[in-house]
């Protein structure tokens, strides 16, 4: 059995003009950075949870920019799939939930503080589609 979960992958550009992407602390183990994810509820889209993630593991409201990829992974004996979208920031909601830690930074201390090496080649495919998104807006 094959437990679906969706994720967000959010983004501000920071004061200095860089990208800088969200990461929180992993529930089950404080040492590893992830991005909000989690359990689909009855009725959900993928992009209404990661969307929903995002608020309540971050405190953070974005505006969703594109679907970014899945990843797989097995834990615990049980296997995931996980979809994840990028969503802009747009403004915090509250603190976020106790333990995870909210923390911007930029694209090179992200991809140096995640642990998994597929998460990471997701975080490098999703640079596109934000780098686009902020070109649009441009126009």
């Amino acid at each position: 059995m094959t437990i679906n979960q969706a994720g967000a992958i959010a983004y501000r550009v920071g004061e200095d003009g860089r990208i800088e992407l969200l990461l929180v602390r992993a529930k089950k183990n404080r040492h590893h950075w992830i991005v909000p994810k989690g359990h689909m509820e009855e009725g959900e889209t993928e992009e209404q949870t990661a969307k929903r993630e995002l608020q309540e593991e971050a405190g953070i409201s974005g505006e969703l920019v594109g679907y970014s990829g899945i990843r797989r992974f097995s834990f615990e004996d049980k296997n995931y799939s996980v979809s994840y979208y990028v969503y802009k920031f747009i403004k915090v909601v509250h603190e976020g939930e106790p333990g995870r830690d909210p923390q911007w930074c930029t694209v090179d201390e992200a991809l140096n503080l995640i642990t998994f090496a597929d998460m990471k080649e997701l975080i490098r495919g999703s640079l596109e589609l934000i780098r686009d998104g902020e070109d649009s807006e441009g126009l």
